[in-house]
């Protein structure tokens, strides 16, 4: 089945979120899993929210294949009642396994621990000049904070926003920049994770087309996150 009976031959190169498999058939399960999860933590005092991301999400998903619902369930290092992410992930696991594992549908859930102190030494690494004699070059480190910029359903996501938002803002105007483009290249590296399941499953997939439409977005989509826009 497709959308009105026309496969889908490629990618969508105009979202970052397109909640349909390779075939074109729109898919909301994604965040009906994650509002339902959502549900089950709120109560705790540590817990951020829950974002989607993967083939669900982006639309390359596939029955044949089985592909799995992956959520990053984003956690508050900050907070004084501190509790494990494990406790997090064990308390909704049961549910998930009732509710959706009976009818075969599989559910990853990868837990961030977002922590102001290491975040902010994220930026300030990030950030510090390099000695002209060490090859920065290969360097591509994954933020921690990349999940915020991610669609997601949770009360304290936007708060936790505004704290990067702040820091970023600190920074001397023409350093700014700077720290857009490394959070693009590191929202980029998890999309390029994915590049050999997409060659896979998607017919004349262009590379290149693709990791430069999702750069585009991206960086739209950070600027708009925790620029002045």
């Amino acid at each position: 089945m497709t959308i009105e009976g026309i496969p889908k031959e490629k990618l969508r190169l105009d979202k970052l979120v397109d909640a349909t498999d390779i075939e074109g058939v729109k898919n909301q399960e994604a965040f009906d899993i994650a509002r339902d999860i959502e549900k089950k933590l709120s109560s705790f005092p540590n817990f951020v929210g829950v974002v989607p991301f993967g083939s669900r999400m982006t639309g390359y998903s596939s029955e044949k294949e089985g592909s799995d619902y992956d959520m990053d369930i984003l956690v508050d290092g900050d907070a004084e009642s501190a509790i494990p992410s494990s406790v997090l992930l064990d308390s909704v696991a049961g549910f998930l396994d009732e509710q959706y594992g009976e009818r075969g549908i599989r559910i990853h859930l990868n837990p961030k621990l977002l922590t102001t102190h290491e975040i902010v030494n994220e930026i300030r690494f990030l950030d510090e000049p390099r000695s002209p004699y060490i090859d920065m070059s290969w360097y591509k480190p994954r933020l921690e904070a990349e999940s915020l910029c991610g669609v997601g359903v949770g009360s304290k996501i936007n708060a936790w926003r505004e704290k990067i938002k702040n820091e970023i803002s600190k920074l001397p105007l023409e350093n700014q920049e700077r720290m857009f483009q490394k959070f693009t290249d590191s929202l980029l590296q998890r999309d390029k994770i994915s590049l050999k399941k997409i060659s896979e499953r998607i017919p004349d997939f262009n590379e290149e087309e693709w990791l430069n439409a999702r750069r585009e977005l991206w960086t739209k989509r950070v600027h708009k996150l925790f620029g002045n826009e």
